[in-house]
C-alpha cells in the first residue's frame, strides 16, 4: 500500500508539471520577435530631446495599433537600458510588470509607460518590450528603441544650471568692479568754480600776478628821496603844483 501511495504522489506531481508546462507563462520572458499586425509608435511628451535626469521618473507614450483580424492581448512590459555604442550589451534591466490591454482589430490603444533611470550620466538606448498573446503563444515585441541622454540634475548641460552660472559670474564681476572703484581707482581733483568760469568765458584775460621777486625789483627802481638835496626836491614839488600848471 505504501508503494502504491508513493507511486500515486509521483504521478500527480508529474501531471502537474506537464500541465503547467503546457500553459503559457506570462512572467517567464518569452522570445522577442516581430508581429507585422501590430504597428507601434512612441514619443516623449515631457522631453522632446530625450534628455532625462538620473534618478528621476521619465515618460514614454506608446501607441499600439492592431491592423490584423485577430485580437491581441498585451500582458506585460519590461524596460531595458543598453549602451549607445553597443545596443546588445545591457546596462540595466527592470523586472517585468503585468499589463491588461486588449487590442481589437483595427483599433489603437495608448499606453503611458513610466520608467526610472539610475544610470550615470551617459548616452544610452532605451528599450521597452511588450509581452503579447495571440491565443496560441506568448511573445515579446520591441515597442521602443530610442537613444536617450542621461544627465545629472546639476550637470553643466542643464539649462537651469547654465543660467545660474551666468548670473553668478555677472554678479561676481560687478562686485569686483565696485570694490576696485571704491578702494583702488585714483580720483582726479575737480577744478574750482572760478577757474572753470575763467576758462569758459571767451575774450576775458586774467591779469598777470607778479611774483614777490618781481614786485621787489619794481620797488627798487623808484628813487630814494632821502639822497636828493632839499632845494632840488622843493623845486620838483613846486613844478608839480596845480597852481603853476594853470599859469602855464
Amino acid at each position: 500500500m505504501q508503494l502504491i501511495k508513493t507511486a500515486l504522489v509521483l504521478l500527480a506531481g508529474f501531471m502537474t508539471v506537464v500541465s503547467a508546462a503546457g500553459k503559457p507563462n506570462k512572467m517567464q520572458g518569452p522570445a522577442v520577435r516581430e508581429d507585422p499586425t501590430l504597428v507601434v509608435k512612441y514619443d516623449f511628451p515631457r522631453s522632446k530631446f530625450a534628455i532625462f535626469n538620473s534618478g528621476e521618473v521619465g515618460l514614454v507614450r506608446i501607441n499600439v495599433t492592431n491592423t490584423g483580424t485577430e485580437i491581441r492581448e498585451i500582458t506585460g512590459v519590461e524596460t531595458v537600458f543598453t549602451y549607445a555604442n553597443d545596443p546588445m550589451k545591457i546596462i540595466s534591466k527592470s523586472l517585468p510588470s503585468p499589463l491588461t490591454f486588449t487590442v481589437l482589430p483595427n483599433a489603437t490603444i495608448v499606453y503611458k509607460h513610466f520608467f526610472t533611470s539610475t544610470l550615470e550620466a551617459q548616452d544610452a538606448v532605451l528599450k521597452v518590450l511588450l509581452t503579447c498573446y495571440n491565443d496560441v503563444e506568448y511573445y515579446r515585441i520591441l515597442a521602443v528603441a530610442a537613444p536617450v541622454t542621461i544627465v545629472y540634475s546639476d550637470s553643466l548641460f542643464d539649462l537651469k544650471s547654465i543660467v545660474m552660472y551666468i548670473f553668478a559670474v555677472i554678479l561676481m564681476g560687478l562686485t569686483g568692479y565696485f570694490f576696485y572703484a571704491i578702494f583702488f581707482m585714483p580720483t582726479n581733483a575737480k577744478p574750482s568754480k572760478s577757474a572753470a568760469t575763467a576758462t569758459k568765458t571767451p575774450g576775458v584775460k586774467k591779469a598777470p600776478v607778479l611774483a614777490p621777486a618781481v614786485e621787489a625789483a619794481a620797488m627798487d627802481k623808484q628813487p630814494d628821496m632821502e639822497w636828493i638835496p632839499n632845494h632840488v626836491a622843493h623845486q620838483q614839488k613846486l613844478s608839480n603844483s596845480p597852481k603853476l600848471k594853470k599859469r602855464k
